[in-house]
């Protein structure tokens, strides 16, 4: 009976020893599990730094082209409600009534110096 109880006892020191194995593999494994969770949270926050960083600059080049678009969109709007033809028109219309006035004034004075120079003649 004691040798079936000494081997008894040797075999459960053998699956003890098996089973600390198992317990040491587990806890590396959890350790390099924790690392790796640390490095990868380390590796986010690098990341999201990088990235923000990234961000910022790009709207900093944008930012001034965003307005442009929207000045020459304006422009373009403000450009697209004049009516060029109708004002061009009317501008011509405005020139030539005053070339008639001009010619209308002119003949007056010429009539005024005529008449003065023949009234002045007598």
């Amino acid at each position: 009976m004691f040798k079936e109880l000494d081997d008894n006892l040797k075999s459960m020191n053998s699956e003890i020893s098996k089973l600390q194995s198992a317990v040491e593999h587990v806890a590396q494994s959890k350790n390099v599990a924790e690392q790796a969770v640390k490095t990868a949270t380390q590796l986010q926050t690098s990341f999201n730094t990088h990235l923000t960083s990234v961000t910022e600059d790009v709207s900093k080049i944008l930012d001034p082209h965003k307005q442009l678009i929207k000045a020459t969109e304006t422009l373009t709007s403000t450009l697209s409600t004049i009516d060029f033809p109708s004002r061009l028109d009317k501008q011509d219309k405005e020139i030539n009534l005053l070339k008639t006035l001009l010619f209308v004034v002119c003949g007056l004075v010429l009539i005024g110096t005529i008449a003065t120079i023949l009234i002045l003649k007598k």
